[in-house]
């Protein structure tokens, strides 16, 4: 089950402006996790948006992506990191909001698990969603991602509290899945 051709490039001064249109719109709550901003109801600045893409390109072992579809479209992001455990990648893709379901994010995913487990030395897969995020928790689970721990009330939107949903996938079940082992 394939999805459609995608690409990963590098973040260029093209993109950190849509990536600031988009903070300061569509995609405030989940630019703002992403670039590691307490403050996801503020807007940030162009200069912002760049100190903070750079902060994260300077973390060891951290892929920050673009996600281009096969139109040449940059549609998203796409976060592979080993920094805190090199056994145990964290990932995360961000689509456009006019981009969703149409297998962009989950071709862009498919392809960090398979970095993880096939090119890398990968034990498990980690990432996280607010369990607010009805459709990015049923995104997870499509991927085969489980749910592995929750962090109780760690987002706020409209004055209610959610949780946060951590989510693995270990060797065994991604090999299995791809029809393996």
């Amino acid at each position: 089950m394939k999805g459609p051709p995608i690409s990963f490039r590098s973040i260029e001064a093209a993109q950190v402006e849509e990536i600031h249109r988009r903070q300061n719109g569509d995609c405030r709550e989940e630019l703002s996790g992403w670039l590691d901003y307490d403050l996801p109801w503020a807007p940030m600045s162009l200069d912002q948006v760049k100190e903070k893409i750079e902060e994260q390109r300077k973390q060891k072992r951290t892929a920050l992506l673009a996600v281009f579809a096969e139109s040449g479209e940059f549609v998203g992001l796409a976060f592979h990191t080993t920094d805190w455990d090199p056994l145990v990648p964290f990932v995360n893709v961000l689509i456009w909001p006019e981009h969703r379901r149409k297998g962009c994010g989950a071709e862009a995913a498919r392809r960090l698990l398979a970095a993880s487990f096939d090119e890398g030395p990968a034990l498990a897969v980690n990432a996280y969603v607010p369990e607010a995020n009805a459709a990015g928790v049923a995104f997870a689970e499509r991927l085969g991602l489980r749910v592995a721990g929750r962090e109780r009330r760690a987002h706020m939107r409209g004055g209610t509290y959610s949780d946060g949903l951590h989510f693995d996938m270990v060797r065994r079940e991604y090999l299995a899945a791809k029809g393996g082992h």
